[in-house]
């Protein structure tokens, strides 16, 4: 089981040691590091840091600027919900409630191909991640939808924080159907549509501890669904963190 060695994600530059250095130049390497570090203040003089929520210009390393992190509605509670008839689940966190700007921030990051999103937010929800994990898993698209979006978001969100905290990223969870959109079906319709869409491939995750992520969390239907395909290919633990849930 792999250990996250959490620091702050959001302040840890990661650099990497270049091959000289690793042949004793020292010399070399701090020259290249400053040099990197000069590039690196440069290039926020020229194309400041920015807000992600209003485009103003911020002062800190924190994807928002102060005036958006305090209108946001943040979440720390465990996820739970009269309306699932089982959950699988253990535990499920999001980062803030699926409302006003932060919505349209997750909107603009599915839908407007904002990819470039990808690295902030995960950057925000890497520090809620206080457990060991074998393995984060994103929930996956279909190969129709896939084809049509061009990504999947909840893919790029697991690959960073999987870089950022340390754990593999398996995408080994595969959706089978071509389901409707949950948005806007009543509960038992939800249930009903997410149902038997979800698979796992070959790989053993007997005894595993693992990570779901996904953009947003309403009901919990589609991550429940995932979570029992999982537990029933062997998994002993399957928490779930998202960008945002309904409240």
């Amino acid at each position: 089981m792999r250990r996250s060695n959490l620091v702050n994600p959001i302040s840890c530059t990661g650099l990497p040691r270049p091959s000289g250095a690793r042949n004793g130049n020292e010399n070399s390497f701090f020259r290249g590091f400053i040099l990197k570090d000069f590039l690196s203040s440069l290039l926020e003089t020229i194309y400041p840091n920015k807000c992600i929520m209003c485009d103003a210009i911020r002062s800190t390393k924190n994807p928002l600027c102060d005036d958006c992190t305090s209108k946001t509605i943040w979440l720390d509670s465990n996820f739970f919900s009269s309306k699932l008839i089982k959950q699988i689940f253990d535990n499920g966190l999001s980062l803030a409630a699926y409302d006003g700007e932060w919505q349209e921030v997750i909107h603009r990051f599915k839908y407007n191909n904002r990819t470039d999103l990808a690295k902030p937010l995960a950057a925000m929800l890497s520090e809620r991640v206080n457990s060991e994990y074998d393995m984060i898993v994103p929930v996956p698209l279909s190969g129709k939808k896939l084809r049509r979006r061009g990504y999947n978001q909840s893919a790029l969100l697991a690959k960073e924080i999987g870089r950022l905290c340390g754990f593999e990223c398996a995408f080994d969870l595969i959706k089978k159907e071509d389901t409707l959109p949950q948005v806007g079906l009543a509960q038992e319709d939800r249930l009903k549509n997410i149902k038997g869409a979800f698979a796992l491939s070959s790989r053993d995750i007997t005894g595993k501890s693992l990570l779901i992520i996904d953009d947003v969390m309403t009901t919990g239907a589609t991550v429940n669904e995932c979570a029992k395909v999982l537990k029933n290919g062997g998994a002993a633990r399957v928490d779930v963190l998202t960008l945002a849930r309904t409240v």
